[in-house]
């Protein structure tokens, strides 16, 4: 009797400090002051230029319903729950975040020091409460525990920037803690349950966040991504001239691949008039217009592309601009009267559409630390649907607290409909781009793949990725893996190498997972060929003469899976063709892409390793590179290899002398 009692006497406590924390705001951030201040973000990454058709967004919608759909569903989960809560032991107080807060700095100066601020807070706050009503509203016990957490923690390099990320807890092997979460997770309802350990094991995002200092995400920023409409994606500037149509039918294979179900009961109200401009998902399978966009074109976020005039397309050569390419992207955008702001809107939307969709992910928040944006996805139409500008500070009705109490609990409900269709359903869906292997091209976002299982991308497969492969080539056939080739195979082989080191102009294509390269990127040869040394050209390459060349003059590298990650760059599993070649058979290749400075001085350095041993006569069991070369746009650098070779391992006796160097 006398434990009934004390636990009623909690519950008014825990109560008042719920409301209390439903109706907290953050104090206002102040930027510090520096030498310059940035107001435009990075433009789209590499990859994010080569994303399949069918799955980039297209349109971007107000729904100005967002905000108040999800402070109603917290009032609604919180009434259901109100007879279990657990009393305030573990919760977080008022006097609490008083307390935190008093020890933070409100300066800010960057992306992460707005993004640990977040972190520091509203995360920490909101978290607790959001996984009790969502996700185990019966089984919280005697104290307040999430099974949920915010992290910066995300992979970045050459993606698009996920500056942080909601997820579900893992195993930490901390017993006290494992406990609890364990009884905790033996209490949710069975199918929440097998859901959630699914999405546990997976680490998969359930929300995604975009994050940017106080002047990049001024409330003009905000209100011109809310202006945006319809979408132009920013694909690689490269003219249709050098566009293979061979290429077509894999273009068309891709955008035949299913797409994952959005939920069938969302929390959000998607009004007719809106949901009935939306492109039919079922006829997506316009002519995709080939054509690079103008900078007029992003602005305006106009569909219609036009070829920019020759003067918009020279800059100087590769090696002029080495030093120039390799600043942080951040510090380039001084281009003067231009509306920084439109583009600003447009690139950081694209950028958020393109991490959520490798995750499979519907909930995204644009956050600048006093603005922000509350998006969710829309799968079939190919549509962000956007909040009104939300200033945290002065957050009322709701407040900021309850505000992202909902986008959590909206971000677990909508995954767990998700995931509830996909496990009825035989069908071979797609998702995120975390294949095991790269068998076949019908695959994209929406569910993942694990052998023959149709599930949500979302990282059925391990631990994140873009098309990890193991190396089957996507059924093409290259030399490296025959192991008896015959005269004419091996002449064959031989007039491919001789080709590809002969040639100075790379047409890459990426076609694995969520990427179906539209445009190719366009690398240009940049230092001697080791086969072929006499082949560099004597004046740089420049994109200025791009619509000069020739098939003849051209290799095609189409990308089919990633191998992994080092200090080089990321690694990946291809096929390569000379544009026209006589006898010369498909190489398998190896492409390894770098993309920051470092990386871009440890791949160049890698390849003069190369240079150096074959200069030296040493050959044995080492592939020759095809060549090293720089995107024209200058976003990144290319190894090009043959897949062959032998590791170091296989031959533990082979020692080199320091005369061989």
């Amino acid at each position: 009797m006398s434990s009934t009692t004390a636990t009623a006497g909690e519950l008014p406590d825990v109560r008042d400090e719920i409301e209390a924390l439903l109706s907290w705001n953050p104090p206002r951030l102040i930027p510090v002051a520096t030498k310059k201040t940035l107001s435009s973000t990075r433009p789209p990454s590499f990859y994010d230029k080569h994303f399949s058709q069918n799955l980039v967004l297209k349109r971007v919608e107000r729904l100005p319903s967002l905000v108040p759909d999800l402070a109603n569903n917290v009032d609604k989960v919180l009434h259901a729950a109100s007879g279990t809560l657990p009393p305030s032991n573990g919760f977080i107080t008022a006097e609490r975040r008083t307390e935190d807060i008093g020890n933070l700095d409100v300066r800010v100066e960057d992306e992460k020091a707005v993004a640990e601020f977040y972190n520091q807070t509203t995360a920490k706050y909101c978290s607790p409460l959001a996984s009790t009503l969502g996700l185990h509203p019966t089984a919280s016990f005697s104290r307040w525990t999430s099974l949920l957490f915010w992290t910066q923690s995300v992979r970045s390099s050459g993606y698009a920037i996920m500056d942080g990320v909601l997820r579900f807890f893992g195993e930490s092997g901390l017993q006290t803690r494992e406990a609890i979460r364990a009884e905790i997770v033996k209490g949710m309802d069975s199918d929440k349950r097998r859901i959630f350990k699914e999405m546990r094991e997976s680490s998969s995002p359930l929300a995604t966040w975009e994050i940017k200092r106080l002047s990049a995400g001024p409330v003009e920023v905000m209100t011109a991504v809310r202006n945006l409409g319809k979408f132009s994606w920013t694909t690689c500037k490269v003219s249709n001239c050098l566009m293979e149509s061979k290429h077509k039918k894999a273009i068309e294979r891709v955008a035949q691949m299913l797409v994952g179900p959005d939920a069938k009961t969302p929390l959000w109200r998607i009004p007719d008039n809106l949901s009935g401009s939306h492109p039919d998902p079922g006829n997506r399978d316009e002519e995709i217009d080939m054509r690079p966009l103008t900078r007029s074109a992003v602005e305006s976020g106009s569909s219609t592309l036009h070829q920019p005039p020759p003067s918009s397309l020279e800059h100087d050569s590769p090696t002029k601009e080495k030093g120039k390419k390799r600043k942080r992207e951040d510090d380039d955008d001084d281009e003067a009267d231009q509306d920084r702001h439109d583009i600003t809107a447009h690139s950081l939307v694209q950028r958020a559409w393109a991490q959520a969709v490798r995750v499979d992910g519907t909930v995204i928040v644009l956050h600048s630390g006093n603005h922000e944006l509350v998006c969710v996805r829309h799968r079939g139409s190919q549509t962000l649907y956007i909040s009104d500008v939300i200033e945290p500070p002065t957050c009322v009705n709701p407040g900021y607290g309850k505000l992202h109490v909902g986008i959590y609990i909206a971000a677990i409900q909508d995954m767990m409909d998700r995931q509830q269709q996909q496990l009825s359903d035989d069908g071979d869906l797609i998702g995120g781009d975390d294949d095991e292997d790269d068998r076949g091209h019908n695959r994209g976002s929406g569910s993942g793949h694990n052998g023959s299982r149709g599930r949500r991308g979302g990282r059925r497969g391990r631990r994140g990725g873009h098309g990890r492969g193991k190396g089957k080539g996507g059924g093409f056939k290259g030399s490296a893996e025959k192991k008896d080739p015959t005269v004419d195979e091996t002449a064959a082989f031989e007039k491919a190498i001789h080709a590809a080191s002969n040639r100075n102009v790379v047409l890459l294509y990426l076609r694995y997972g969520v990427y179906d390269s539209p445009i190719p990127a366009l690398f240009l040869r940049t230092t001697p060929s080791i086969i072929a040394p006499t082949r560099c050209p004597t004046a740089p390459l420049s994109p200025r003469s791009i619509h000069t060349y020739g098939r003849e003059e051209c290799l095609n590298v189409v990308l089919t899976s990633e191998i992994g990650q080092g200090a080089t760059g990321t690694v990946h599993r291809g096929t390569l063709e000379p544009g026209i070649s006589d006898g010369a058979i498909p190489l398998d290749v190896v492409v390894k892409l770098a993309f920051d400075i470092e990386q871009r001085d440890a791949l160049k350095g890698e390849y003069d390793v190369y240079c150096c041993l074959r200069s030296k006569g040493i050959l044995r069991g080492i592939t020759t590179p095809l060549g090293f070369f720089d995107d024209s746009e200058g976003c990144a650098c290319a190894l090009v290899m043959p897949y062959a070779g032998v590791p170091l391992i296989a031959e533990p006796r082979r020692n080199l002398s320091i005369s061989d160097w």
